[in-house]
């Protein structure tokens, strides 16, 4: 019987032994996790801080930027899929970010088409303007002036990344209207969101709204597809 007990006693000493082994391997690894993400923010290069502009620009300005991230390759693939790019064409993009989508469209289109970036953000427009590209100008205004800024018919499609959701009704109103106005007679409108809250919106202002979903972005995306 103390055999068995001793037994007991040294199984248990052991497994004991073999669980606080682990914490510390455990608390080693975090340790060294902890230094190496450490090690990382404290030696950011400026060119590194860059990338992050837009996640700083987002969480500053929540409701003019309406997300936390750029757009994926996916996403934008997507929804450049409904313009022809085999022929001239002007486009004005609302609310480009740091141009993910910008410089796709600029990799596509013929050297005669032109391309409008419409964006509020000050240190957006910059980094726009970065791009140098004699086929692409950058003004710094608010998407709800888009009738006032530009004439009617004036654009072959219009793509926008504004978050939409979260603004005014007054205000979508506004922009849409002005968008409407600004497209020519065979224009269209290319839209995405985090939802399918602004379909009934999109579809009093335009008479078709196809929607499909981009499931591999993060988080995943909706594109709306509208036309006169």
């Amino acid at each position: 019987m103390l055999v068995i007990l001793k037994l007991l006693s040294r199984n248990k000493r052991l497994q004991m032994y073999s669980l606080l082994y682990k914490k510390q391997v455990l608390l080693k690894n975090k340790i060294s996790t902890t230094r190496v993400y450490l090690f990382r923010i404290r030696h950011l290069t400026p060119f590194h801080l860059k990338k992050t502009s837009f996640i700083s620009e987002a969480v500053k300005n929540m409701k003019s930027v309406g997300a936390l991230a750029p757009s994926s390759k996916y996403l934008v693939s997507k929804m450049l899929k409904q313009i022809d790019f085999s022929k001239k064409i002007t486009i004005l993009e609302l609310g480009p970010g740091t141009g993910v989508v910008t410089k796709q469209i600029l990799s596509k289109i013929t050297l005669d088409s032109n391309l409008v970036c419409l964006e509020l953000n000050e240190q957006f427009c910059a980094k726009l303007e970065g791009f140098k590209d004699k086929n692409l100008q950058v003004i710094q205004g608010s998407a709800e002036d888009v009738a006032t800024l530009f004439k009617n018919k004036s654009f072959d499609y219009v793509v926008s990344g504004l978050p939409l959701a979260i603004f005014k009704k007054e205000c979508v109103n506004e922009i849409l209207e002005g968008c409407v106005a600004s497209l020519k007679e065979e224009g269209k409108y290319i839209q995405f969101q985090y939802s399918l809250a602004s379909r009934k919106t999109l579809q009093r202002y335009f008479s078709k709204v196809d929607v499909s979903l981009a499931a591999v972005n993060l988080p995943p995306a909706v594109v709306y597809n509208c036309s006169l």
